[in-house]
């Protein structure tokens, strides 16, 4: 019977420290946004394959205001064109937004140049 009991004392706290870690994974992964772009030239032909510094800024407005996120991924892997990143996952928080008062919009600034224009909205 005590060996019964230790098991299952045993069994009960492997299944809580299951669900606690599930839960902290699951809290994590949703304050991430994928993101995945085509970056040309002014001529509209894909940029040199290459690593990028891109900084991510999402607003409440599609034009001008201070950002509510801001991101800058300077290791950003750019081949053919096409990249793909996890906005919040550089951040301890990671995108901490309140998502059920939209609308956002993206900002993407490439290295040193100006903030690209229109903002993308977030849906």
């Amino acid at each position: 019977m005590k060996r019964l009991l230790i098991s299952l004392s045993f069994a009960i706290c492997l299944f809580a420290y299951w669900v606690i870690s599930a839960r902290a994974a699951i809290t994590n992964s949703s304050r991430v946004i994928s993101y995945q772009g085509r970056l040309t030239d002014s001529g509209g032909n894909n940029v040199t394959d290459g690593t990028y510094s891109m900084t991510f800024k999402i607003y409440t407005v599609s034009t001008g205001g201070s950002s509510a996120f801001t991101e800058t991924d300077s290791s950003v892997t750019v081949t053919s064109g096409l990249f793909a990143v996890l906005l919040g996952s550089l951040s301890a928080s990671g995108v901490n937004l309140d998502f059920a008062n939209p609308p956002y919009y993206l900002g993407i600034t490439i290295g040193a140049n100006a903030e690209m224009s229109p903002r993308i909205q977030l849906g």
